[in-house]
């Protein structure tokens, strides 16, 4: 059995290599890698843009020196920041795959030890290879994936450490269990919702429960210690993070809750795991007989998390924020139906009509994840190829150091982890758009089109949000290309109105354009007479 599980983890990572794109194009991706090749090149964890006006993504959060930090906890950009070292960012952006692997392993020993059945555990990682949330985020670069395995991993040494016989084991596997989960809040602070469920796993059975907990509880801190020193470091106090600064912590309200509690039983239900989530709760009955508290605990990692995300303000792709429940749940359901498969006490025909049925199940499950897996790759995978080719056709035009504006921002999200050029959002260019940015910066809808950071936004509303600032912006541009090569790409729909505005100041010269016609877009060089050779 044990052979066959390791073949299938190898068909699936082996796949999921193959379907790898060396790109990212989400915000967080950018703060997460920009962080770690920061902190790998010089040991810092902050930068200083060159000005006020210089592109700065979103969840970036200002210090009162004028640097930036990232807003999230420190553990995947310090994890990243070693891959960087190893592999530059090819090796970085292979992290969360490196996280999906640990995730497959820790789901069949976890499987293995609650259910004690081969078939149980192969089951339950068929299930999960198959499952759509697992494989996208194996290419993804968030940190949710990270998350996963640090659960699964915590949860499986707290139920080695009740398992053991010897006391030494038991204490040494709590230990590494609550350092794990400590490191879970190190990765994302709102998966402290994990944390409940991996301590009371720790009390299933073991008759030595204050040794157990004692140990665990010394490993929790040791994380935990590091990153309240960080927090002090950084951002001037313990308690204090890069969302507490900026008051993000505000847009959690126990109203959301009314509106989100079925958003995520869909999740569940129907977008993730489908209707085969009921096998999972015939699992935790099934364990719950043995001992209602290993019940507890599974329900404590399903539904905690999914409690405290649901008061979030966010509705857009919620499922990412519970991964680790969704991977629980798909594991709950497929060693259940391995347990149905195992259990031949009497080959009657009732017997033989539950295994037509676990297999149709099983059958059901794989077509249908490995198709709903393959859609949400191949979506990804898209827009990826199209930053890469976006940014072979600036290689192509501009050379290093050269001034960049554009409204593309997931290509701005793409350049700025290199600082190959100097970055501008083009709305600085155009009061209609900066306003529309200003206005929703900070707010509970964002969207590709708004990129401002909040302190950026002030700025901005003080300083050009006005069409008596014209002249602003016409001497800020100025004082680009007087000392290096500027170069504008936005629509080609929108070339005319810019050049109307823009053209009495500079010279303005296309320099080539990318894109289908439809949506096509045009890279303009602007300078004065004196810039052009």
């Amino acid at each position: 059995m044990r052979a066959v599980a390791w073949v299938l983890i190898a068909l699936n990572v082996g796949i999921l290599w193959y379907s790898h794109v060396a790109a990212y194009y989400v915000v967080d991706s950018l703060v997460y890698h920009k962080a770690a090749r920061i902190f790998a090149e010089t040991g810092e964890v902050s930068f200083r843009p060159l000005n006020e006006y210089q592109f700065v993504a979103r969840m970036w959060t200002r210090l009162e020196d004028g640097s930036f930090v990232s807003k999230y906890p420190p553990l995947f950009s310090t994890l990243a920041a070693g891959l960087y070292m190893l592999g530059g960012l090819e090796g970085q952006l292979l992290l969360p795959l490196l996280c999906h692997l640990a995730s497959l392993f820790a789901v069949y020993f976890l499987s293995l030890r609650l259910f004690k059945s081969d078939h149980a555990a192969l089951a339950a990682l068929l299930f999960v290879i198959c499952l759509p949330a697992a494989n996208d985020f194996a290419l993804r670069q968030f940190s949710h994936g990270l998350s996963t395995t640090l659960f699964l991993n915590a949860f499986l040494f707290a139920v080695l450490s009740t398992q053991s016989s010897r006391a030494s084991t038991s204490r040494v596997c709590a230990c590494v269990s609550g350092v794990l989960a400590a490191l879970i809040v190190t990765c994302r602070y709102g998966d402290v919702t994990y944390v409940p469920a991996i301590a009371l796993a720790i009390l299933w059975g073991t008759q030595r429960v204050g040794h157990t907990l004692a140990a665990f509880s010394f490993g929790f801190m040791l994380p935990i210690a590091c990153m309240l020193a960080y927090n002090q470091s950084v951002f001037g106090g313990p308690l204090t993070t890069g969302y507490a600064a900026t008051a993000e912590d505000s847009a959690f309200t126990l109203s959301h809750i009314k509106n989100n509690f079925w958003l995520y039983f869909r999740v569940f239900v129907e977008r993730e795991v489908g209707p085969v989530s009921v096998l999972a709760v015939l699992a935790i009955a099934r364990l719950g007989r043995e001992k209602t508290i290993q019940a507890f605990a599974l329900c404590a990692a399903l539904a905690l998390p999914a409690l405290l995300y649901a008061a979030y303000y966010w509705r857009t792709e919620v499922g990412r924020f519970v991964v680790p429940s969704i991977v629980l749940l798909a594991l709950l359901a497929g060693a259940e139906l391995g347990v149905w498969f195992e259990n031949k006490e009497e080959k009657t025909r009732t017997y033989t009509g539950f295994t037509v049925v676990c297999a149709l199940l099983l059958a059901l499950h794989m077509v249908w994840g490995v198709h709903t897996s393959k859609e949400r790759i191949a979506r990804h995978n898209s827009r990826k190829t199209q930053i890469l080719e976006e940014s072979r056709f600036l290689s192509s035009k501009l050379s290093e150091g050269d001034v960049l504006l554009t409204n593309k921002t997931r290509l701005l999200h793409y350049l700025d982890y290199f600082d190959r050029y100097e970055l501008y959002h083009s709305m600085i260019l155009s009061v209609g758009p900066l306003k529309r940015a200003i206005r929703v910066a900070g707010k509970e809808r964002f969207g590709p089109k708004y990129a401002l950071e909040k302190a950026q936004a002030k700025f901005f509303e003080k300083e050009l949000a006005d069409d008596k600032t014209f002249e602003k912006r016409i001497s800020f541009l100025r004082s680009l290309v007087s000392r290096k090569d500027v170069f504008l790409l936005i629509p080609a729909r929108a070339i005319p109105s810019f050049k109307k505005r823009y053209a009495p100041h500079f010279i303005l010269k296309v320099a080539g354009g990318i894109g289908p016609k439809r949506k096509r877009y045009t890279l303009l060089r602007i300078a004065n007479g004196s810039r052009f050779k």
